[in-house]
């Protein structure tokens, strides 16, 4: 399984959020809006953390590995995301020691860390309606920089002729950084009331942030095994990717592509 070492390559890959996109912030809020979306602590741009966005990979990981019954899909699953038994409840600790290729005795006595590392999805563009566009797609020079310093962090660039704006898929670069931070916050992100209804009346009224459809994030994955992560990124690329809460309601259906980069000469 997994080992420690810092021998890592680095994909990149674009989000774009196909519906509605609510990733919550959690925790208590006493606010007018009662569920808030993820924000960068420091920088409060919404964003989608790590530990959230593993989790709805490997979520749709698994299922996609199951349809197309690849026959180790058990260990491939495991050794980009790590042991979790909650996974497999219909399997017992021989069965599933036996899929990982490890002693049933180490399964039980250690969780397995996954080979792969995700960072968080930062923002690129987000949709808005102006000067008669329905959809005008807006970034800022701070989005940009940030993506450009984690390309550099990796050394990595964009492969010649490819440029960033064909991946950030702006209409127009409108907005200063103070204009942008002031269109994302939460007073201008959309607001959408939820209700639950009980024999035809309403019981709960809550409501609800959200990033719109259109929106566009990116993220990195490091790795270190080339054909476990040539799985990965065909898995994650075929189908929308259901990311956040209220999947049931069309929430949350986002598509994936690989940005094409190389190393820097």
């Amino acid at each position: 399984m997994s080992t420690t070492n810092y021998n890592y390559k680095v994909g990149f890959f674009t989000i774009t959020a196909k519906s509605l996109l609510h990733v919550g912030a959690g925790g208590e809020n006493f606010w007018i809006i009662d569920n808030l979306i993820q924000r960068d602590p420091t920088t409060q741009l919404p964003c989608i953390y790590a530990s959230s966005l593993k989790g709805a990979l490997r979520e749709y990981m698994k299922d996609y590995l199951t349809v197309i019954t690849n026959p180790d899909w058990i260990k491939k699953l495991c050794d980009i995301f790590g042991n979790d038994r909650s996974d497999f409840p219909d399997l017992s600790d021989v069965q599933l020691a036996s899929a990982l290729q490890v002693d049933p005795a180490q399964l039980k006595k250690q969780n397995f860390p996954g080979e792969f590392r995700f960072l968080q999805a930062d923002l690129l563009s987000i949709p808005t309606h102006k000067d008669g566009y329905v959809e005008y797609k807006i970034t800022s020079q701070w989005l940009k920089d940030n993506f450009r310093e984690m390309m550099d962090l990796f050394n990595s660039e964009l492969t010649f002729p490819v440029k960033l704006d064909e991946y950030i898929g702006t209409t127009n670069i409108a907005a200063t950084d103070e204009e942008f931070c002031e269109m994302v916050d939460d007073y201008h992100l959309p607001v959408i009331a939820r209700n639950h209804l009980e024999n035809g009346s309403s019981t709960n009224l809550w409501y609800e942030q959200v990033l719109p459809r259109g929106t566009k994030l990116f993220f990195a994955v490091l790795y270190e095994n080339q054909e476990l992560f040539e799985v990965f990124k065909t898995s994650v690329t075929s189908n929308p990717v259901q990311i956040g809460a209220n999947a049931s309601v069309g929430y949350g259906f986002c598509k994936i592509e690989f940005i094409e980069t190389k190393f820097k000469d």
